[in-house]
C-alpha cells in the first residue's frame, strides 16, 4: 500500500508523518487478514452444509430401505421399531448365548405337528416352553439353595457353565419341579442332598456331574422317581435308586466308572434293574457287576 501523510483537522502534519492505508478491527486485526478469515469461514460453512445435506440424503435412503425389512418397521410417528420377527431374532440370540453348547435352534423341527424349534439339554421345546426355562436359570445365589426349583413349571433348565467349587446346601432343591431334564454345572458340590429330587415325577435325566459332599441315601427320598433313566453322580457313599425302574446301562456304567470311594458302596436299585444286572445271559448288563466289584461297589434291591 502507498504511504500517505497524516494531518489533523487544521491540515497540520502529525506524527508519524506517513503510514499505510490499513484498517484495524477492535482485536487489532488488519482488514486484509480479516477478509481472508471471513472467506475461509464461508468456505468451511459451505463444505459443512454440503456434508450435512449428503448425510441427510443418505439417512433418507436408508430409512426407505429399513422400512421394507422384515426385522424393522416404521411407526406412525416415524420411530423405527422391531417387528415380531425381529424381536424373535433377538430372543434367539439371547437363548443361544445363555444355553451355550447345550442349546440349538431348528425352525423346521416339529413333534406331533407341534412346532418345537428350540433344543435344550436334549429336549425340543416350544417358544413358550423355552421362555419359561430362561426365566429360571441355574446360578449360585448363596451357599443355601433349598427349594431353588421348588414347584417350578419347566421341562428343563438353563445352566450357566461356570466351574463351581462352593459347597452348597441343596436340601429339597427341586421339590415338586416339573422338569424332565435338569443340568448342573461341572463340579457342583451339594453338602445337603436330602430330598434334592423329591417329588419330581417327570424327571428322566440329571446331567452334571454332581459331587455330593454328604451321604446321598436320601437324595430321592419319598419321591416319585420311577421315570429316572440317567443321573451323573460322583459317588462316595451309598445311594438309594430303588424307585427308578428305568435306569439305563449307561447310567449304571457312569456311576461305577466315576465312583470315588475308600470303602464299599452299595447302590440300591429297582428289582427290574437288579434283574438285568444279575442275568448271566444278559452279558452287557452282567459285565457291570464285575466292573463294580473291582471298585468295591455292590448292588442291592428292595
Amino acid at each position: 500500500m502507498k504511504p500517505y501523510t497524516l494531518t489533523n483537522r487544521e491540515g497540520e502534519r502529525i506524527s508519524p508523518m506517513t503510514s499505510t492505508k490499513t484498517v484495524f478491527d477492535k482485536r487489532g486485526v488488519d482488514l486484509d487478514t480479516l477478509l481472508i478469515e471471513q472467506k475461509q469461514s464461508g468456505e468451511n460453512a459451505l463444505k459443512e452444509y454440503a456434508k450435512k445435506t449428503e448425510v441427510a440424503r443418505d439417512l433418507a435412503r436408508k430409512q426407505d430401505k429399513l422400512s421394507t425389512t422384515t426385522d424393522l418397521h416404521i411407526t406412525d410417528d416415524n420411530i423405527i421399531g422391531l417387528t415380531e420377527k425381529g424381536g424373535r431374532k433377538m430372543f434367539d440370540e439371547m437363548f443361544l448365548e445363555m444355553a451355550g453348547k447345550y442349546g440349538s435352534i431348528d425352525y423346521s423341527h416339529f413333534e406331533n405337528n407341534v412346532h418345537k424349534p428350540y433344543c435344550l439339554n436334549e429336549l425340543w421345546l416350544t417358544y413358550e416352553e423355552v421362555k419359561r426355562s430362561m426365566m429360571y436359570p441355574l446360578r449360585v445365589v448363596s451357599n443355601y439353595m433349598g427349594e431353588y426349583y421348588g414347584n417350578v413349571n419347566i421341562r428343563t433348565n438353563i445352566c450357566y457353565p461356570h466351574m463351581w467349587f462352593t459347597q452348597i446346601n441343596c436340601q429339597n432343591f427341586a421339590n415338586g419341579c416339573e422338569a424332565e431334564v435338569l443340568r448342573f454345572p461341572p463340579r457342583f458340590q451339594p453338602t445337603g442332598t436330602a430330598g434334592m429330587f423329591v417329588n419330581c415325577p417327570n424327571l428322566k435325566k440329571v446331567f452334571g456331574p454332581i459331587y455330593p459332599m454328604r451321604p446321598t441315601t436320601l437324595m430321592f427320598y419319598g419321591s416319585s422317581s420311577h421315570r429316572l433313566e440317567y443321573i451323573e453322580l460322583i459317588l462316595r457313599e451309598n445311594i438309594d435308586l430303588s424307585q427308578a425302574s428305568r435306569l439305563t446301562i449307561e447310567c449304571i456304567e457312569y456311576l461305577i466308572t466315576n465312583a470315588v470311594n475308600t470303602k464299599t458302596i452299595t447302590i440300591t436299585v429297582h428289582p427290574n434293574v437288579y434283574e438285568k444286572l444279575t442275568d448271566t445271559n444278559n452279558t452287557e448288563w452282567y459285565a457291570q457287576l464285575t466292573a463294580a466289584a473291582a471298585k468295591n461297589i455292590s448292588f442291592a434291591t428292595i
